[in-house]
């Protein structure tokens, strides 16, 4: 699902909110436990004031970042399907 510039996806976790912030990085990945959501910012949200100022829904997890280019998801369709691979911090 789209929302902005922001694609999520329902995840089978549920966990608590742990150091969540609203402010969010172009390039982050984050958990979102008000629906439990892998999020992926690659721009600005409806409710991002700037390009510079990108916000989540609600407080969010940040758990990474994308090894990508952000912009590669302006491509990113309702409906599509996105894969993620998550690489280990020691490579």
């Amino acid at each position: 699902m789209l929302w902005g510039d922001e694609v999520y996806f329902p995840v089978p976790v549920n966990i608590g909110v742990e150091n969540a912030r609203v402010r969010v990085k172009i390039g982050e990945l984050a958990y979102w436990p008000e629906e439990p959501s892998l999020c992926i910012f690659f721009g600005k949200t409806p409710i991002s004031p700037s390009a510079d100022d990108v916000r989540a829904y609600s407080p969010v997890n940040v758990i990474g970042y994308l090894k990508t280019d952000p912009e590669e998801f302006r491509r990113v369709k309702d409906g599509d399907i996105v894969v993620v691979r998550l690489l280990s911090s020691s490579r």
